[in-house]
């Protein structure tokens, strides 16, 4: 199991199993993510999104048509779930590093 997944690897199921539940276990994710990376600006995470989002998709065809385990979907879902919130998480607030960025220069550009 990689390091990105060794909190699920215990912890692939939400407490309740609820909508709920799975929402707390991606805003976990997000916050390990934050204190990992520190804040992301959304072309970052956006292309992390569409990574996970493969990975996702991957997850269930191989779950679907070749035997693959069910808990990858979960901790693929819940990657991906984090990385939405991280980018939800810049609407919040729209001076911080997430949705400016600074060039080469110093300058900055608003990146929504």
């Amino acid at each position: 199991m990689t390091d990105k997944h060794e909190w699920l690897g215990t912890h692939t199921r939400a407490p309740d199993e609820s909508l709920d539940g799975w929402a707390r276990v991606c805003r976990a994710q997000a916050e390990r993510n934050l204190a990992k990376w520190g804040p992301q600006d959304w072309e970052t995470l956006g292309l992390a999104i569409a990574e996970e989002t493969g990975e996702l998709a991957q997850a269930i065809l191989k779950c679907l048509h070749e035997g693959g385990p069910r808990d990858r979907i979960q901790e693929e879902a819940v990657d991906l779930g984090a990385l939405c919130l991280q980018v939800l998480q810049g609407f919040s607030a729209p001076n911080s590093v997430i949705s400016v960025r600074k060039d080469n220069q110093g300058h900055s550009s608003e990146k929504n």
